[in-house]
C-alpha cells in the first residue's frame, strides 16, 4: 500500500472517531434535555465521553501512528 493511501485512510479514521464521538456527545445532550427518556447520570456520561472521545482520540490516534522518522 502507498504511503499516500495509507495516510488518506489513517486521515478518514480519525474523522470517523471524532463524528461518532460527536454523535455520542449529542446523545448525551438530548438525554439531558429530556428529549431521550434516561437516566441524568447516563447523559452526562455520555456528554463527557463523547467530548473526550471528540478532542482526545485522534490526537492519540495521530501519536499512535507517527513513524520513526518524524
Amino acid at each position: 500500500m502507498s504511503d499516500e493511501r495509507l495516510a488518506m485512510k489513517r486521515y478518514y479514521a480519525m474523522q470517523a472517531v471524532r463524528w461518532v464521538a460527536l454523535g455520542v456527545a449529542m446523545i448525551g445532550i438530548l438525554m439531558l434535555g429530556d428529549r431521550i427518556d434516561a437516566p441524568e447520570a447516563l447523559a452526562y456520561c455520555l456528554f463527557f465521553a463523547g467530548l473526550t472521545g471528540f478532542f482526545f482520540l485522534p490526537r492519540k490516534l495521530a501519536r499512535r501512528w507517527r513513524s520513526d522518522a518524524e
